[in-house]
């Protein structure tokens, strides 16, 4: 599918979130705030209308899928622009995002997996039925992971075991302080080494799957 927009722009919904990674650089009182609209649906969607141009938003947060109101956002957005999401697909509505939004509008899915905070919540089965479910419906899904030092140290069997059911894990570079230290800064060079193999490993594996998925894109970018 080739996309045909005007303008791409990154889409910060809410900094609400649902998990409580330890890793992650969004403060946790920003992560515990009360959710809120600062407008209606039909009130985003108008906004662009002045621009008349089309966009392709990548939309993230926080936690985009517990927006009040997050399917009808979507499909009120899709009647003209383009959409990625960036999710940890915990809550339920992406059940109906899989049912109701059009694929074709949407550029991909970034689902991401946070394997600690799932496992203690045992929904780690949820997640990868999710997944398959999005691409039983033609979603491209990518499915990426922050790479902690534990993470690294179990890499290899984590990812195999994923393999195994389809899912084929992408690593992100974790960055910003964690456990005391600033990533990736303090990665020493013999731990470079593990990280450069896995994070070339990773980019193949996103070439490929962008590739045979047939999506392409063009002009101006916003942040």
């Amino acid at each position: 599918m080739s996309l045909t927009y005007d303008i791409e722009a990154d889409w910060e919904l809410l900094t609400t979130c649902n998990f409580r990674c330890p890793y992650c650089f969004v403060p946790l009182s920003a992560l515990a705030a009360k959710l809120t609209t600062h407008g209606t649906n039909a009130q985003w969607v108008e906004g662009f209308a002045p621009t008349r141009k089309r966009w392709l938003l990548h939309i993230s947060g926080g936690e985009p899928s517990i927006y009040p109101g997050f399917i009808d956002l979507c499909e009120k957005l899709t009647q003209l622009h383009y959409l990625s999401i960036n999710s940890n697909l915990a809550h339920r509505s992406i059940e109906t995002f899989a049912e109701r939004i059009n694929p074709e509008r949407i550029h991909f899915i970034n689902a991401s997996l946070h394997y600690y905070e799932r496992s203690n919540k045992h929904s780690l089965h949820d997640f990868v039925a999710r997944v398959q479910k999005l691409r039983v419906r033609r979603f491209c899904v990518f499915v990426s992971s922050v790479m902690t030092p534990l993470l690294l140290r179990h890499f290899p069997e984590i990812s195999k075991h994923f393999e195994s059911q389809g899912l084929f894990l992408i690593p992100k570079m974790i960055r910003g302080w964690f456990q005391g230290k600033i990533y990736p800064r303090c990665i020493l060079r013999r731990r470079k080494v593990s990280h450069t193999r896995i994070f070339s490993k990773g980019t193949t594996r996103l070439c490929f799957h962008h590739s045979r998925n047939g999506r392409t894109s063009n002009n101006q970018y916003v942040r």
